[in-house]
């Protein structure tokens, strides 16, 4: 079903209608970002959708800030409340728009903001013009996969590819990409992140391991072994192995030396956990 953009009659409406507010106040000017690559295409920036043209062009649009060097940046991201609150035309408006504006400005084009338009598109139940969108996206990240210069941009970048990939039901192939996930297995933030990004794919016992070995890393650490201990606790809650998720949630709330944040973030976790388990009222705050 297509939907129009009326008044913002409804709390949903008027949420939206704030959080766009807020965009055009604070979003700020800044160069392309680390998901934008460069595009040497002759063909249109939105070839395969429907692309902003001169009609996208002509619509009236809300004033931007002065300081905006880039407009597509506000533009993308009040697609994104605009999406969030199926406001699907204006949505599909605003992405089509601002992958317009950010080729013909910078010759750049962003992955999110292709994935983005690829999202609003299948809410818009106008699939093949999903994939496409999508696979615009796949591409850009494939080109910047090989100038991550830290493990954690090279890991960020293989997660959207696995997503992409998985959106695409290129299961082979995202399969190969997450055998490229990597860490420093001596460095346990290292692999704490190794081990949200396993996660996030889906490969939960390979997180584990990794969670596993921060823990053995960090053993005569008390604040560092605190930490892995409330990341492995997230890990193990979200798994809904609340028992186990207790254990050590606890443990890094008992464990003292260690910051007041990490204290703060144990504890939030444990009433998250306790809640679950239907025994809030068994915490104990101290």
């Amino acid at each position: 079903m297509r939907h129009t953009h009326q008044a913002f009659a409804s709390t949903g409406r008027l949420a939206a209608l704030l959080l766009i507010s807020i965009s055009f106040l604070f979003v700020a000017a800044c160069e392309p970002g680390d998901n934008a690559t460069n595009s040497n295409s002759d063909n249109s920036p939105c070839a395969g959708n429907e692309p902003a043209g001169n009609e996208a062009d002509n619509t009236p649009q809300p004033e931007l800030p002065k300081e905006a060097k880039y407009p597509y940046q506000v533009n993308a991201e009040v697609a994104r409340v605009y999406l969030k609150y199926n406001i699907i035309d204006e949505a599909l408006r605003l992405f089509d728009l601002a992958i317009t504006q950010q080729y013909q400005q910078t010759g750049s084009q962003d992955a999110e903001n292709w994935a983005g338009l690829g999202d609003a598109l299948v809410k818009a139940d106008r699939k093949e013009e999903a994939a496409r969108a999508y696979s615009r996206s796949l591409e850009i990240y494939k080109q910047l996969l090989p100038k991550a210069d830290t493990n954690k941009l090279h890991n960020f970048y293989i997660q959207r590819i696995a997503l992409l990939c998985q959106l695409l039901g290129l299961n082979k192939e995202r399969t190969n990409y997450v055998a490229q996930l990597k860490a420093d297995e001596n460095d346990p933030d290292q692999q704490i992140q190794l081990a949200a990004a396993l996660e996030n794919v889906g490969q939960k016992e390979m997180a584990e391991e990794c969670y596993k070995r921060a823990l053995e890393l960090t053993k005569d650490d008390p604040q560092g072994l605190a930490v892995v201990k409330i990341a492995y606790a997230g890990m193990l809650f979200r798994a809904e192995r609340l028992d186990e998720a207790l254990e050590n949630a606890k443990a890094a709330y008992d464990t003292k030396d260690v910051t007041k944040d990490t204290t703060k973030a144990a504890r939030r976790l444990l009433f998250n956990i306790y809640e679950a388990r239907g025994d809030a009222d068994k915490m104990e705050f101290k």
